[in-house]
């Protein structure tokens, strides 16, 4: 037993450094997404698009996401639920239409 933790350990000691090497000479370095700015004519006028008119119509399609939601605190808070059905994919698609206008609201628009 202790022989596979050692084997184990030694695995992952090898893994970090090969990680670190590899990593040192990347070029490259990450920015965060709120440090960038859009100012190209074929990025900026889509992110104006999106944020008019491909987010509202996204919350408005989602809003059946939205009802969940809302039965679902009711059905927590011990009220009765009714003529609710589940369903998969519906609250993953609101929080995906969430995040993508999170991102829009750090990009400054003029």
């Amino acid at each position: 037993m202790l022989r596979l933790h050692t084997i184990q350990l030694l695995s992952l000691i090898t893994l970090a450094l090969l990680v670190s090497t590899a990593t040192a000479d990347y070029p490259l370095k990450p920015v965060p997404f709120n440090k960038v700015e859009m100012t190209s004519d074929f990025w900026r006028p889509r992110l104006e698009t999106q944020r008019k008119t491909l987010v509202p119509f996204a919350f408005e399609r989602t809003q059946p996401g939205v009802e969940h939601l809302k039965a679902a605190r009711d059905f927590l808070a011990g009220k009765k639920v009714e003529d609710h059905r589940a369903h998969r994919f519906i609250d993953s698609d609101l929080y995906k239409v969430m995040e993508g206008a999170a991102y829009l609201s750090h990009v400054p628009f003029a």
